[in-house]
């Protein structure tokens, strides 16, 4: 179970034009987005290149990858592309690479082209049952074709693509094509995706699951008392007035607490009532905010993530 906390881009290492947050990932990974009411995108991932030739780089998508839409109802079908272009200098690649080739000159430089094709289809919908609460979802599944070229830069020739001459060769994995699916549970509240389930090459096997928990403010991980939802959020993400309404009668007084990433109590409002309620949070910055729903015995009712764009 991994949590991932969205901080202001101005916070990340490197400067992406047009990205308002990043995020970090296992082995030094940078992804940093852009959020927007229609999507969330991806823009530019700071990070190894992966299994092709796993050296440090910095790339951007172009156009941005789409991580999320909005609004999705059930039997949307959706299609997006992006490409990367990766380029290297030929001294970061292994020398047997380069030798199999059979080049009479060394290459100038060597790049990644990478297509990805993506359809979103939202299939089905239903209840997904999670250790802190019940959240009614959509699912959707997404299934990217991947088409990834490596190309030469040659004295005289230009950009040459010696693809098909590396396959032969067996000497680097992941170029070539592949078809990647995965299954995502989203709801109406919670931005972040709740599950995201990946299938394996067969697109029949579920391969890895990855659960979502808004609660990073307690490491404990307090259970909720009571299953399913008692406040909706919307918009997620917002800028800068959020608003909030009771989805059914309220059990008592209640309190809803502000926190930033990094678990900082920032703001209390005191819910006294089901009507639909604002609270202004503008001087919070851009990223994650954590919020839990705590009862006048500091039990928590609900706890869950916010993105303030």
């Amino acid at each position: 179970d991994q949590q991932i906390i969205f901080r202001p881009a101005s916070e990340g290492s490197i400067a992406v034009s047009g990205a308002t947050m990043f995020a970090g990932y296992p082995g030094g990974i940078e992804n940093y987005y852009s959020s927007s009411a229609n999507a969330f995108l991806l823009l530019a991932v700071k990070g190894p290149v992966g299994q092709v030739f796993g050296v440090e780089s910095v790339f951007h998508y172009s156009p941005p990858r789409v991580e999320r839409s909005a609004p999705l109802n059930y039997q949307d079908v959706n299609s997006f592309t992006s490409n990367l272009l990766v380029p290297f200098s030929t001294e970061n690649i292994p020398s047997e690479i380069i030798d199999s080739l059979g080049l009479p000159v060394v290459p100038d430089s060597i790049r990644l082209r990478i297509a990805s094709q993506l359809t979103s289809e939202v299939d089905a919908y239903g209840t997904v049952l999670l250790p802190d609460g019940d959240f009614e979802a959509l699912r959707v599944k997404r299934t990217e074709a991947l088409d990834t070229r490596v190309d030469v830069l040659l004295p005289f020739f230009g950009w040459q693509d010696v693809t098909d001459v590396l396959l032969s060769g067996g000497l680097i994995p992941g170029i070539g094509n592949d078809t990647i699916v995965t299954y995502q549970f989203l709801n109406d509240t919670e931005k972040e995706v709740l599950v995201e389930a990946s299938m394996d090459s067969t697109g029949q096997n579920v391969q890895q699951v990855i659960f979502k928990n808004g609660d990073a403010v307690n490491a404990a991980k307090d259970r909720s008392i009571a299953r399913g939802e008692l406040l909706r959020f919307y918009p997620n993400p917002f800028s800068d007035v959020l608003n909030f309404e009771a989805r059914d009668q309220l059990p008592g007084a209640l309190q809803i607490q502000f926190f930033t990433a990094d678990g900082s109590l920032v703001k209390t409002i005191d819910v006294t009532t089901s009507s639909p309620t604002s609270v202004n949070l503008a001087g919070l910055p851009v990223g994650s905010v954590l919020f839990k729903l705590v009862n006048d015995r500091g039990e928590v009712l609900q706890s869950g993530k916010l993105i303030k764009q």
